[in-house]
């Protein structure tokens, strides 16, 4: 899959897309869902870099995200999910 240059170089170098955008099997379920982002795998612990400039919006439990930070600049939003609850920032 190619993804857009933006997404290259994250987190600290980590940039292995371990679960891509599109119909997938559900890791807990096994049903074929819509997956609407992209994982990318580091370990436990990792910083995460946000991809632009912009305000927390949003940080806590969302369902099947997990725990996640969302951050909202303009008219886009990026939300990164899965987060270790001990590393999530407050509003």
């Amino acid at each position: 899959m190619n993804y857009p240059e933006i997404f290259y170089g994250l987190h600290h170098g980590y940039t292995r897309i371990t679960s891509g955008y599109g119909y997938r099997d559900a890791p807990t379920g096994g049903a074929s869902t819509f997956h609407s982002g992209i994982d990318i795998g580091a370990p436990t612990g990792s910083n995460i870099v946000s991809v632009f400039s912009g305000t927390v919006t949003y940080t806590g439990f969302k369902g099947a995200g997990g725990y996640t930070i969302t951050i909202t600049c303009e008219d886009f939003s990026a939300s990164y999910c899965h987060v270790d609850p001990n590393y999530i920032v407050k509003l």
